[in-house]
């Protein structure tokens, strides 16, 4: 039988969730805006109209980290400076719309990272541009410091077009991922992932062996992968008799990188998969790493350790790179690894553990890539599918040496060469998925020649 005690219980009930829905609401609010205070109230309601497609922005916002109004203009640009998160590349992350048309950036100089939004989504670090050539459009975009121009090369330029490798009696290369480094019988050992390399038979991955001076070399296969894990190439390093290689599996968003080694160039291998610490359980920033070459049978270093460079993903990775060393004579120990931490009065700092890692600053990568030491200008050098950027040691600091893609040579995950490097310039291979006539590179061990523009 209903009655009237039933409704005034309703009644209060309903009172009740009024009550708590408005205290969530005003705690959450309070949440948000306990980091934003120094935010102008003129600009609050703005920013959060602009900023909801931006996550990364929000979270900045929410977190405390903003630190000023950079530029205000009343019917023109807007650009507000945030502190960037400890795991980022740069130390300021600005966040910039236009209250008009899309218009000139004003109040910044140097090199910036520019995010912007397409299809809801946000793409970090979409491309480097002076600060004086960044258009602001109404939507809003991120501005992350990026690297200084480097001392040494003022541009970059691909010479001529791709030459394809192929076997010794005319079998055409097939595969990509042709990571490689310099043995001490004068020939390049390099990988390659999902293809048949020199021969016929198709493996997830395999290794070859390149033989003769650049570009007129040969390649011969000396291993063909077949275990179950879909495994790839990452890098490859040759030092004192044994070919280490870095390989993840499976492709892509990898569960595991680990290292392995041969003791025969590369005909018979030994995997060190199980006892990796470089998972995606631990979600490790080394799951795919590049050893730094440094000439034939490393025997161009110094300090008696071998550096590498480590993201977490073979391909649409966030963007940071990380460093690691380990003593020359201790490769295969995984307790022996050091992780670059940060830079203290000039000195790089380490930790034993991979999660103390902080990435180097000024530069990213969306993919592979793939590093040497170049003995000519006496500089480091990264190679990705779009850009060069140099330093004078390993941990940096990392300079922006140029944009070098262009038609005709869109492909990815190009492999730097550290054998016979000129004055000015350095072989790399590359291989790629889009046709020559639509401006790539083919599915083959492709060779490219890297010209470096000199500082006087």
């Amino acid at each position: 039988m209903w009655r009237i005690e039933d409704n005034m219980n309703i009644t209060g009930l309903l009172k009740m969730k009024k009550i708590l829905i408005i205290l969530c609401i005003l705690f959450f609010t309070s949440a948000f805006m306990s980091g934003c205070i120094d935010l102008p109230l003129d600009l609050q309601k703005e920013f959060l109209q602009k900023s909801k497609n931006f996550p990364y922005i929000l979270r900045l916002y929410s977190e405390d980290m903003f630190d000023s109004v950079v530029v205000n203009n009343h019917d023109g640009l807007v650009l507000l400076r945030f502190h960037s998160f400890e795991n980022s590349i740069s130390n300021y992350t600005y966040f910039a719309w236009s209250r008009s048309d899309k218009i000139p950036l004003e109040g910044l100089d140097g090199l910036f990272w520019v995010s912007i939004t397409k299809a809801g989504l946000t793409l970090r670090y979409a491309e480097i541009f002076q600060a004086d050539r960044i258009m602001v459009p109404p939507d809003g975009i991120i501005l992350d410091e990026g690297p200084t121009p480097s001392p040494v090369v003022s541009s970059v330029k691909v010479e001529g077009e791709p030459i394809i490798i192929n076997s010794s009696d005319g079998i055409e290369s097939w595969g990509d991922l042709w990571m490689n480094t310099w043995a001490d019988d004068d020939c390049l050992y390099s990988g390659w992932g999902d293809g048949t390399g020199f021969g016929k038979k198709y493996t997830d991955m395999g290794i070859a062996q390149l033989i003769g001076a650049l570009p007129h070399i040969t390649g011969e296969n000396r291993k063909l992968d077949s275990s179950p894990e879909n495994n790839k190439p990452s890098s490859l390093l040759y030092y004192n008799g044994t070919l280490y290689a870095h390989i993840h599996s499976p492709l892509g968003n990898a569960d595991v990188g680990y290292l392995a080694y041969s003791n025969d160039y590369g005909k018979t291998w030994t995997m060190l998969r199980e006892t990796s610490p470089w998972t995606k359980e631990f979600d490790s920033n080394f799951r795919c790493l590049f050893f730094i070459n440094m000439g034939q049978n490393y025997s161009l270093n110094t300090d008696g350790y071998v550096y590498a460079l480590g993201i977490g993903e073979e391909w649409a990775w966030t963007g940071e790179i990380y460093l690691v060393r380990v003593p020359k004579d201790r490769i295969l120990d995984y307790d022996a690894y050091e992780y670059f931490v940060n830079i203290t009065k000039n000195e790089p700092q380490w930790s034993d553990l991979q999660f103390d890692a902080k990435p180097l600053k000024g530069i990213v990568t969306t993919d592979q890539i793939s590093a040497m030491y170049h003995p000519e200008i006496d500089r480091y050098i990264i190679l990705n599918a779009n850009y060069v950027y140099d330093a004078p040691n390993p941990w940096g600091p990392w300079c922006y040496a140029g944009k070098w893609v262009e038609y005709g040579w869109y492909g990815y995950q190009p492999g730097i060469i550290s054998k016979d490097v000129g004055e000015d310039y350095f072989w790399f291979t590359i291989a790629g998925q889009t046709s020559p006539d639509e401006g790539g590179v083919t599915y083959q061990l492709n060779l490219g020649k890297m010209i470096m523009s000199l500082r006087g």
